[in-house]
């Protein structure tokens, strides 16, 4: 089945992105009233209860606000973040420029249209994060068994005496 048939309108990303922060920011939230509650109800002080519920908001509130901080730089909306590859045109030329001005080769010309930032052919090409496993090789099958003889057969018992 397809969407058409099915009713459903296809989401734009961006409008996931913000829903997605909004509801981490709001566990963020309820965890930051969570670790404010502990201290100031004195459940902090009180035993073992207060101190797993102080982490556990500590580690819901660390969760979520990386997750939000991951989906802010996704979005583009972190330039310190930003690899040089996705600035601004104008800061790529001039850092690229810089070099190439000090270098005895000559530059080669950039095309005359700029890519935008935000753009996917901007982006650097997609690279694993690490080099693949070296594979090892299989190990060597068992050598072929010997054909084991038969087995023999039970020696017969010998005849019991008849009973008078």
């Amino acid at each position: 089945m397809t969407s058409s048939t099915m009713g459903i309108e296809p989401t734009k990303p961006k409008a996931n992105w913000i829903e997605l922060s909004v509801i981490c920011g709001l566990f963020v939230v309820l965890a930051l009233v969570g670790i404010i509650w502990d201290i100031a109800s004195g459940l902090l002080t009180s035993g073992i209860d207060g101190i797993m519920m102080l982490f556990i908001c500590l580690m819901m509130g660390g969760i979520f606000s990386l997750m939000i901080l991951m989906m802010v730089h996704q979005a583009g909306m972190l330039p310190f973040f930003r690899h040089s590859a996705t600035m601004a045109p104008e800061a790529a030329a001039q850092k690229a420029a810089a070099p190439s001005a000090a270098a005895a080769t000559p530059a080669v010309p950039k095309p005359a249209t700029a890519v935008p930032a935000t753009s996917p052919a901007a982006a650097p090409p997609l690279q694993p994060s690490h080099a693949p496993a070296a594979l090892q090789p299989p190990p060597p099958p068992p050598p072929p068994a010997a054909a084991k003889p038969a087995a023999k057969p039970a020696p017969a018992e010998p005849p019991k005496p008849a009973e008078s």
